[in-house]
């Protein structure tokens, strides 16, 4: 009897604590904010890490660290699109699947504000078109595993590969990602469980995550030189010398190695293969526009006979400003492209692949 008591005591605690951190919530109104990648669209793929969750209608999801909100479908495929649909294993038309990462998967924005939309639209009278397999966060090694899976598991057939390479690969690939010779893992694998307490958290006891949130920061301390190089060397190696000298060099054959791996996949399908490179806001205000990043997959494609789409020009010219251009084409209190940015990214995309002249 006494354990009753003690159990219907509880719930009623329980209970009265849910209904007081929910009204005070909706009186203040407070801004919540985790600062994770991940969350539960973007599921967990024991071979590649993490995907999109397939047949999505109008997911919402909103921008970490910014005010961004968006809305986005995905495919029977688990690819970002205008709107769920069976996406058939073979097609009568050209096909080519574009993979990447955030940039390409068109982070902050809805499918119809990307440059995926404008491919199609573009490829709609050459009887072609464009899937995105791309997902936040993917990797070299992520990619080859994914490609992988759609050839030899799903039995996807395309024509060709659009590879959008980052400049966070790099890094990726030497600490966060973890090749283990058949599937890729890191340290994100581990946090889902978490990402279900906090999103229970965000949908249940949302005043208590908020205070939860504040005092957070102040529990793990300032931040330490080694996490400050890390940020750096994210995205500076381009044009750091003391950051490319340090852990940068030394990636690089590694790093096509990698991609060497992807390229000797592809041809034992026959399927055609372009790698693209473009630069971050820090390129832009650098000038990098004869960045390494250019130089080392230029290169690497020229030997391997591979087709290059250098995206650099479209965004760095040496006498504009550097600060306007970020904030024509890209978010602000972010790093990827706004709706501007893509619509230029489609542009240029679309000149280069079908020679379609027009200005910038």
């Amino acid at each position: 009897m006494h354990n009753i008591f003690k159990i219907v005591t509880f719930i009623i605690f329980i209970s009265a604590y849910c209904v007081v951190d929910n009204s005070i919530n909706k009186c203040t109104e407070f801004v919540y904010e985790w600062p994770l990648t991940l969350d539960r669209s973007r599921i967990y793929h024991p071979i590649y890490h993490h995907d999109l969750l397939s047949n999505q209608l109008n997911t919402e999801s909103e921008v970490k660290g910014s005010s961004i909100k968006y809305r986005f479908s995905t495919n029977s495929l688990g690819f970002k699109d205008l709107l769920p649909r069976d996406i058939p294993l073979v097609s009568s038309k050209k096909r080519v699947l574009v993979i990447g990462d955030s940039f390409a998967e068109g982070y902050g924005l809805p499918y119809e504000d990307t440059f995926m939309f404008d491919l199609n639209i573009a490829g709609e009278p050459v009887n072609t078109e464009f899937l995105n397999a791309s997902v936040a966060t993917y990797s070299l090694s992520i990619m080859y595993y994914k490609l992988k899976e759609l050839l030899e598991v799903k039995g996807l057939k395309f024509n060709e590969v659009l590879l959008f390479e980052d400049i966070s690969d790099l890094q990726d690939e030497r600490i966060v990602y973890s090749d283990n010779g058949d599937h890729v893992s890191s340290y994100y694998t581990q946090t889902f469980l978490f990402i279900d307490a906090i999103n229970f958290f965000k949908k249940y006891l949302p005043t208590t995550q908020y205070i939860f949130n504040k005092i957070y920061p102040f529990t793990i301390g300032p931040q330490n030189e080694d996490s400050a190089y890390l940020q750096r060397e994210r995205s500076d190696w381009t044009f750091d010398e003391d950051v490319w000298n340090k852990t940068a060099r030394d990636q690089v054959p590694k790093l096509t190695m990698k991609m060497n791996r992807i390229k000797l996949l592809l041809d034992k399908y026959s399927i055609k293969m372009t790698v693209v490179v473009y630069p971050w806001k820090q390129q832009i205000l650098k000038k990098d526009l004869h960045s390494k990043q250019v130089s080392i997959w230029k290169n690497w494609c020229e030997k391997n006979n591979i087709n290059f789409i250098n995206l650099f020009p479209e965004f760095i010219e040496i006498n504009s400003d550097p600060l306007s251009s970020i904030n024509s084409w890209f978010f602000v209190n972010d790093s990827h492209w706004n709706k501007k940015g893509h619509f230029k990214v489609g542009r240029a995309l679309i000149r280069q692949i079908f020679k379609e002249k027009t200005t910038k």
